[in-house]
């Protein structure tokens, strides 16, 4: 009997006991999302020989998590020419990205060891953690990405990302050591950046990078002094959000006076003279 984390959602859970089940189900349905949690085998005896067969299962999807990948023969997992996403934040496999060359999405902790982002031309969607280099230089080949995501990652530029044509979402959180450089080239195809607790970002320089942005949020993300350089320099801005960041100045209200921007959330302060509930379009 097939383990469903979401049946409606089609994640269902990997057991080396269901792989008839397994694989006429994926048959079935191309789209589903294969989930191998290592904290659910911790009392299977035979280790070596868990993941055998999983590569008679047709899977396009998959995602790990649970510790315990160490216990395992984990090469089936190292290699799949047909899997188009890869989500994976625990398992503290170093892959060989060259031997995944349809993958679209990768969301991943970056793993000491791991090697050849480079080679995932196909990849739209990539969101990693613990990044270690300072740089995006590895990625700039990357010509199909649409989402980008940093977190808790070493970088202090994005220079480059002038490159992704093709790129319409950037979410930053938490690499404390970023800033935006001045001369890094503008990239005009990004419609969303969200950045949280990247307090060296200074936010002026936002819409030299991102001229195009029609949401911004910057959360928990320090103090800033006023909001009139954004509001000037963003003419496509429909959303902003500021919750969890301090606003400096008091008069606030002109920040009605900007007919693009739709919606402004932010946390009521006794130095501002609009307030939260005033804002409405």
């Amino acid at each position: 009997m097939l383990h469903f984390a979401n049946e409606e959602k089609k994640r269902v859970y990997f057991f080396p006991e269901c792989i008839k089940e397994l694989q006429d189900y994926f048959k079935s349905n191309v789209e589903a999302t294969l989930i191998i949690n290592f904290s659910n085998y911790i009392n299977y005896d035979n280790k070596k020989d868990f993941f055998e067969n999983i590569e008679d299962i047709c899977f396009k999807k998959v995602l790990l998590n649970g510790n315990g990948s160490h216990r395992f023969n984990i090469e089936n997992l190292k290699s799949n020419e047909n899997l188009i996403e890869l989500d994976d934040q625990y398992s503290e496999i170093p892959y060989d990205f060259a031997r995944f060359p349809n993958l679209e999405i990768l969301r991943y902790e970056h793993v000491k060891n791991c090697s050849n982002y480079s080679s995932l031309i196909k990849l739209k969607e990539l969101s990693l953690w613990a990044y270690p280099n300072k740089n995006i230089d590895e990625f700039l080949g990357l010509y199909n990405l649409e989402d980008l995501r940093f977190v808790q990652s070493k970088i202090i530029s994005l220079n480059g990302i002038n490159l992704f044509k093709k790129l319409t979402n950037v979410f930053l959180i938490a690499n404390k050591d970023l800033i935006f450089d001045i001369n890094v080239k503008v990239n005009d195809s990004v419609r969303e950046l969200y950045i949280e607790s990247c307090k060296k970002i200074d936010i002026n320089l936002i819409p030299k990078l991102f001229p195009n942005l029609e949401k911004l949020t910057l959360m928990k993300n320090g103090e800033i002094k006023e909001l009139k350089p954004l509001l000037e320099n963003l003419n496509r801005l429909q959303e902003l959000n500021l919750m969890g960041t301090k606003i400096l100045e008091n008069d606030n209200r002109y920040w009605k006076d900007y007919n693009n921007i739709k919606k402004i959330s932010f946390l009521d302060q006794k130095n501002l003279l609009l307030k939260a509930n005033e804002f409405k379009k």
